[in-house]
C-alpha cells in the first residue's frame, strides 16, 4: 500500500513559532515566526540569491516585484487605472 504524502508546513508560520534546531551538538531555539515576518517586511533589501532561495522553498512573496505599470490594472483586464480624470469628463 502506498504511503501518504508528507504533511506540508503552513504557508506562513505563526509569529510565535519557535523551532528547536541542532547546531554543533547543541540545541538552539530559533524564532521562525518573527524571522519570517521581519524578512517579509524587509524583502526589498534581499539580494537576488536570497530571493531565489526563498522562491525555491515556495515563498511566493520573494519573487521579483512586478513593475507598477503592470500592477495597476483596471477592473476590465489589461486596461490601466486612470490616475486622474480626463479633461471634460464627468467626475
Amino acid at each position: 500500500m502506498p504511503s501518504s504524502p508528507p504533511a506540508r508546513a503552513p504557508a506562513r508560520p505563526p509569529r510565535g513559532r519557535i523551532e528547536r534546531l541542532l547546531d554543533d551538538g547543541e540545541e538552539h531555539d530559533h524564532k521562525l515566526g518573527i524571522w519570517y515576518a521581519n524578512t517579509r517586511q524587509r524583502r526589498a533589501h534581499l539580494n537576488p540569491a536570497q530571493r531565489a532561495a526563498l522562491t525555491a522553498l515556495g515563498v511566493t512573496w520573494a519573487c521579483p516585484p512586478v513593475p507598477a505599470r503592470l500592477r495597476a490594472q483596471g477592473p476590465w483586464g489589461n486596461q490601466a487605472v486612470l490616475r486622474r480624470p480626463l479633461p471634460g469628463s464627468f467626475s
